[in-house]
């Protein structure tokens, strides 16, 4: 029961910790509302590029390019809130 106890904890503690670094790194970001909605439509299933730029495209409301696509994936993966 203890342990139950302590990895439960742990888990509360490390949800706290990324959201508010999900938090920190969104506030920081002029393209928060895309780099949230790409977070976002992986965290709901979405796993190949096409799926995630459609994805984010929906969210916006118009086209976004390939090579900002790929730079807000980069920025994420960089930042470790995402792995390629």
């Amino acid at each position: 029961m203890a342990h139950q106890k302590a990895l439960a904890e742990a888990v509360r503690q490390g949800v706290l910790l990324t959201r508010s670094e999900v938090e920190r790194f969104l506030s920081s970001k002029k393209a928060k509302k895309k780099y949230a909605a790409i977070m976002n439509a992986i965290a709901t299933g979405a796993r190949s590029w096409s799926q995630v730029k459609a994805a984010l495209e929906r969210k916006l409301g118009f086209k976004v390019s390939d090579s900002q696509l790929a730079d807000y994936l980069n920025t994420l993966s960089s930042h470790e809130f995402i792995a390629n």
